[in-house]
């Protein structure tokens, strides 16, 4: 008849070995994934920094187009504003020339 003891004791190791062979797959396959999600990554970062140059380069193409527009549109809105300012003070002119010279008296 064999020890209680030390049957129990073999089951425990066996147990024990199986886990660390469990826990030894878990790792191997998590650190795969771990990889794989390191390479997307690298993937990922490359193709943002292609993108933002590709966007940089855009820019740097329109900057002279936008610059001029913005420049033109900025004049065009000056000349506005300066047209106003006559408009307004022809139109305060006349008014203060009717109240200082009224027609009916």
């Amino acid at each position: 008849m064999k020890d209680p003891q030390i049957e129990r004791i073999y089951t425990l190791t066996m147990e024990v070995e199986d886990l660390k062979r469990v826990a030894e797959e878990q790792r191997v396959k998590y650190e795969r994934r771990i990889q794989k999600l390191r390479n997307k990554l690298k993937v990922v970062r490359a193709e943002s920094s292609l993108q933002i140059y590709g966007l940089q380069e855009e820019i740097k193409a329109i900057a002279p187009t936008v610059s001029t527009s913005t420049e033109e549109f900025l004049e065009e809105l000056l000349q506005k504003k300066n047209q106003v300012i006559k408009d307004l003070s022809i139109q305060v002119l006349e008014l203060n020339d009717r109240l200082l010279n009224p027609q009916g008296q």
